[in-house]
């Protein structure tokens, strides 16, 4: 029993099924990306172009290939993507939390001037894309921890080879 709490507690864990916190329930809320956000999150910071002084952040909390194809979404937008944050410091302003079929699929901050036109563009694009392919991966990860969790209650916990018959009371 213990191992099966244990290995759901993994599941859930790994995949981050549950990936929200108390910082994101507000809009406009002021926050340090990365601090209160977790460590399993996928962080891509873009602009207009390389100059541009408004600066934008897409954060999901999927991690496998999702990132890369909203980023595919940006480069065909003629978007500038940085590897890194750009300005390196705290104070990023949440403006956007993004949901398709009750999964989040990210959120939008920003720093410094606001672009309507770019975070339009980011929120066109997270409403379009869908992590599929991580989505696919929880569920079979969940049927498989499932599967193996009953597996393991009928070879260990049925059949233990004791029954009632076989133990003496002392009275």
């Amino acid at each position: 029993m213990k191992f099966t709490i244990t290995l759901i507690i993994l599941l859930i864990n790994f995949t981050n099924i549950y990936a929200k916190n108390k910082y994101d329930d507000s809009i406009l809320e002021v926050t340090c990306l990365g601090k209160y956000t977790g460590v399993f999150h996928s962080y891509i910071y873009f602009a207009n172009n390389k100059t541009s002084t408004d600066y934008y952040v897409i954060r999901t909390p999927w991690m496998l290939t999702y990132p890369g194809r909203i980023k595919d979404a940006l480069k065909e937008k003629n978007v500038y993507i940085y590897d890194k944050n750009p300005v390196g410091k705290c104070d990023w302003t949440l403006r956007a939390k993004i949901q398709k079929a009750a999964v989040d699929t990210g959120y939008i901050y920003e720093k410094n001037n606001e672009n309507k036109e770019l975070r339009q563009l980011a929120t066109d694009i997270l409403y379009d894309l869908y992590p599929s392919l991580e989505i696919a991966l929880t569920v079979i990860g969940s049927f498989l921890a499932f599967a193996l969790c009953v597996w393991i209650y009928i070879m260990f916990g049925c059949n233990s080879g004791h029954s009632n018959n076989n133990y003496r009371s002392y009275v």
